[in-house]
This record gives structure tokens, sequence and C-alpha cells, in this order.
């Protein structure tokens, strides 16, 4: 899905109108619908101004195209960042919690399993060619 493709659906599942969204950004509707389209592509600081109305960051309109640490957000992944998002304080901070305990569980884990035997390797020699 392209940038444009990702704007029109974020501002259709806000339930949003190109005209609202172009009030928001102090920008033309018709300039919302180049966009969505892809005839043309706003300007860092109107861009800046779309992330905040549309309550996304880059990762999410750029998805096909940023690749940051590794890559893009998978679709679970997405709606785990919108829960944890629509959390209050305390709840972030339980989760925070959570996972710490879960990385430190892990590394035990890792570090009591038992190391497994390197497998007994016969060398083998190589002898020059004959020559012939």
């Amino acid at each position: 899905m392209s940038f444009g493709e990702r704007m029109r659906c974020r501002r259709e599942e806000l339930q949003m109108s190109r005209a609202e969204l172009a009030g928001r950004l102090g920008i033309s509707k018709s300039a919302v619908g180049n966009y969505e389209t892809g005839v043309s592509a706003p300007k860092e600081e109107i861009l800046l101004q779309l992330f905040d109305a549309l309550h996304v960051d880059p990762n999410y309109l750029y998805r096909d195209s940023f690749h940051a640490r590794g890559g893009a957000f998978s679709e679970e992944e997405w709606k785990l960042l919108e829960k944890y998002r629509a959390l209050s304080r305390v709840g972030r901070q339980t989760v925070h919690t959570m996972v710490d305990a879960l990385g430190d569980y892990q590394s035990e884990l890792e570090q009591s399993a038992p190391v497994a035997e390197t497998p007994r390797v016969i060398p083998l020699y190589v002898s020059p060619a004959a020559a012939g």
C-alpha cells in the first residue's frame, strides 16, 4: 500500500472528510486529494502536521518504503502499539514492568540451558594430486 493509500485509509478510519483534514492542515481539499492519489507529496511542515492530525507516526504512512530497525511492523505489532498508546500512565508502567520481567526470565532460561556438546569432527586430510 502506498503512502497516499495509507493516508486515505487512516483518514477514513477516523471518519474525517478531505475537507476536514485540509482545514486542520491549512491546505486545500484538492491538495489532500493529490496526496492521497500520489499526484504530489506534502512538504515537510505539512507532513509533520499530517502525522499529528491522523494520530500516526511516520512508520505508519511510510510502512512499505521506510524500514527502521530491521523492518516494518506487522499488523499484530501495530494493534499492540495502538493498545499501548491508549493505556494510562499507570498501565504503561505496568507493561514496562512485565516486559522487563519477561526479558529477565528469558535471560535466566538461556543461561541455565545445558550447553550442547560440540559434535566430534573427524579431520579430512587432502593429499596433493599426483602429477602424471
